[in-house]
């Protein structure tokens, strides 16, 4: 299971920046309060998830502990002799040609995509960068979500689906993981290293501050899994500085119908500091 560690709280609100799009996918944060979990594949950042890992200096031990295990889960009926004897052969295949670990690595990553659905938040609701990236330079606008309101979903909504659903905080770092393929697929039930995997960017990232939802589903995201929260799950709707007045006039609409208990405030950009003030709308 993901938990945030001691030192990082989970706030209470967490923000997602949306912006106007001509299919209307991002309008239905407000509309339908929905958070909308995808496949890591998708993602901008290429380095996100998809990180190698580490075969060096693994003990030949090891290696057969992983391909007896691996030959174990797809052929369970075989004797165990004939699942030591494939085994060796596999073993040696892949220290003869360093490409058959390569391909069990991307079929793992693969997996790793289909069944891990991801939704990316921030602590931030007037971080510059995030309305300029992620908003349409300021011209669309941000949504708070309630984390206590998602908390006590969880079991209803998420886990009798077959589903598990858990925050976590992003970890910025100037070097790579080192995850070793075969004590990973060896001991998955610890999860360490797949969420190094999942929750490990590059810090040229940290200005994001973000946190993940991170939802583990017994059948495939496919090209995503959309999940509507009750209205008061979404607490705040920040309007961008640069919102075209039809679309601030729609999305008010939009709130005053869809999420009335949600604050509502208009970010004007101060007039001497690089920072936004945000004022009731």
């Amino acid at each position: 299971m993901i938990v945030p560690v001691p030192e990082d709280p989970l706030p209470p609100t967490l923000y997602k920046y949306r912006y106007f799009d001509s299919d209307g996918f991002h309008f239905r944060t407000v509309t339908h309060h929905e958070l909308w979990f995808t496949s890591a594949r998708a993602f901008n950042d290429p380095f996100d998830t998809a990180l190698s890992y580490d075969f060096d200096g693994t003990p030949k031990s090891t290696m057969l502990r992983w391909a007896n295990a691996a030959i174990k889960r797809t052929n369970p009926e075989l004797p165990r002799t004939e699942r030591r004897r494939l085994a060796r052969e596999r073993v040696r295949a892949i220290r003869r040609d360093p490409e058959e670990i390569l391909s069990a690595e991307d079929r793992h990553r693969e997996r790793l995509h289909s069944h891990f659905g991801i939704h990316c938040l921030s602590e931030e609701r007037d971080n510059l960068l995030l309305w300029a990236h992620y908003s349409d330079s300021h011209r669309g606008f941000c949504v708070g979500f309630s984390t206590d309101a998602i908390q006590r979903m969880r079991e209803a909504e998420f886990i009798a689906r077959g589903r598990l659903i858990e925050f976590a905080k992003m970890r910025y770092e100037s070097a790579a993981p080192r995850i070793n393929f075969y004590e990973t697929m060896l001991e998955p039930a610890s999860r360490t290293d797949i969420d190094a995997l999942i929750l490990t960017k590059s810090d040229h990232w940290d200005y994001e501050r973000e946190w993940r939802l991170i939802l583990l589903s017994e059948e495939a995201i496919g090209p995503g899994i959309g999940i509507s929260l009750p209205p008061e799950a979404v607490t705040e709707v920040v309007l961008g500085c640069r919102i075209l007045p039809e679309n601030r006039d729609r999305l008010l609409e939009a709130v005053a119908q869809y999420c009335p208990t949600a604050d509502v405030h208009q970010a004007q950009r101060d007039r001497r500091e690089f920072r936004l003030n945000l004022e009731r709308a």
